[in-house]
């Protein structure tokens, strides 16, 4: 099965992601973080994917029409995409080294939602982010200690809540990543 590509959308979402990246890293070689705080790679191995890489890689899934993020790797990123990325992962060490890229994902949203038009109309609205089916709480332990029970417009969950604001142009103004039973009314 052979995809359309637009290769210059996926040179133009790195040069600006790798920009970025380049920033942050400069940035935090003259302010550290404290050490609990960064997550070192097993066995001292650098990663044969950079930061930005994974962060590309992520981003053209969200500008895509694919709904399956592991379909979208095996056959996008791994067969027509090989060339921007010769040193693609499989899937499985993909999803580790995109848990290590958390920090710089959220370091991005945040700087893109700073670049968006001050205007005078906004939107504000929050979205459920389930960690895992009602029925499986008390044996879901990955998220335990972060996630809480909280109740949306369509029932109760388990999870986090996202809240956003955005412009009357689409453009993201801020967001906030709180537990589920944080009201929305109350940030």
């Amino acid at each position: 099965m052979h995809f359309i590509i637009d290769t210059t959308k996926v040179v133009e979402v790195f040069c600006f992601i790798d920009d970025f990246c380049k920033e942050v890293k400069e940035y935090f070689t003259s302010h550290p973080l404290p050490k609990g705080l960064v997550e070192k790679h097993p066995a001292g191995r650098k990663p044969s994917l950079s930061e930005s890489e994974v962060l590309t890689i992520l981003t053209l899934y969200h500008l895509s029409d694919f709904k399956c993020f592991g379909y979208y790797y095996e056959r996008l990123v791994l067969g027509e995409l090989k060339s921007f990325f010769p040193k693609a992962v499989s899937y499985t060490q993909f999803l580790s080294l995109s848990r290590q890229a958390c920090f710089h994902a959220f370091l991005l949203a945040q700087c893109r939602a700073s670049l968006s038009e001050k205007t005078s109309h906004y939107y504000i609205d929050s979205k459920k982010l389930p960690v895992c089916h009602n029925l499986r709480i008390h044996q879901h332990s990955v998220f335990e200690g972060i996630a809480a029970r909280g109740k949306g417009s369509t029932g109760w969950f388990y999870g986090l809540k996202l809240h956003l604001i955005i412009n009357q142009h689409g453009q993201l103004a801020r967001f906030l990543l709180t537990l589920a039973n944080v009201a929305d009314n109350n940030h």
